[in-house]
């Protein structure tokens, strides 16, 4: 039988897993093959601490079904690097995203928040975004034609 804690880190890291559902059906249910951009790793913003990051969780299962990443954090990628995953690393958001087929939104740095929706549109192969801290603006994302999810608020696509 599993204690409180243990009961509470499974409940989150299945939440976690829920979000590779989401983007799954922002893909019309196809991962393998396709390219996701994560950006953010560490797991709150102004850290590289990757301990019990949603990433940790998320990417692995990306992996497992085929998916090729890309992915960008201001300070958490040399720690992540030390996971051993065969992802792609970026210096920027922008390179990270480009030709990607959907975009996962992981931390909430303040650099993801200033991100400009018409260039993000213009580099990502298909306009889609699953946003996990909601930083972004819903309404401006369905104004210029994305497919979009988030947690928690009205996701439109």
């Amino acid at each position: 039988k599993m204690n409180t804690v243990e009961a509470a880190i499974k409940t989150n890291n299945e939440q976690k897993l829920r979000m590779v559902d989401k983007l799954k059906s922002l893909l019309d249910n196809k991962i393998k093959d396709k390219t996701i951009t994560v950006l953010g790793l560490a797991f709150k913003p102004n850290t590289d601490d990757i301990r019990d990051a949603a990433s940790t969780i998320i990417i692995p299962k990306l992996i497992k079904e085929g998916a090729i990443i890309n992915t960008y954090d201001p300070v958490a990628m040399d720690n992540f690097k030390s996971l051993k995953y065969k992802i792609n690393y970026f210096d920027n958001w922008q390179d990270a995203v480009k030709g990607a087929d959907a975009l996962i939104l992981l931390t909430e740095w303040n650099e993801f928040r200033g991100i400009d929706l018409l260039e993000l549109k213009s580099l990502l192969k298909e306009p889609r975004v699953l946003d996990t801290k909601n930083i972004l603006s819903i309404k401006k994302l369905n104004s210029i034609g994305f497919s979009y999810d988030n947690v928690g608020r009205k996701g439109i696509s």
